[in-house]
């Protein structure tokens, strides 16, 4: 796929299960269970956008944040990816 159109983004999901805050601590899982429907991703493409969404606050290797189940999932030469619409990151 070398073109997305519009507001599609193609992210790189992130499912690393540990999690590391800023300071280097690991936190239990106790904790990450709380937040465990906000999943994470690396822009690896994003679409021409449109007239009134020209998606400038997007780039390319930003991480993003997403909700679990959103997106449609495939597989390119061995690699997995998430295409998003902008409607759907929740933060970058």
């Amino acid at each position: 796929m070398k073109i997305l159109l519009g507001t599609r983004i193609r992210i790189i999901p992130d499912n690393s299960d540990e999690v590391i805050t800023k300071t280097g601590i690991i936190l239990p899982e106790s904790v990450k269970t709380v937040n465990s429907d906000k999943k994470f991703g690396i822009v690896n493409m994003k679409g021409t956008g449109t007239p009134w969404n020209r998606m400038e606050d997007i780039h390319l290797k930003q991480r993003v944040m997403y909700s679990k189940g959103d997106g449609l999932e495939y597989e390119e030469n061995g690699a997995k990816y998430l295409i998003l619409d902008y409607n759907q990151i929740i933060g970058v």
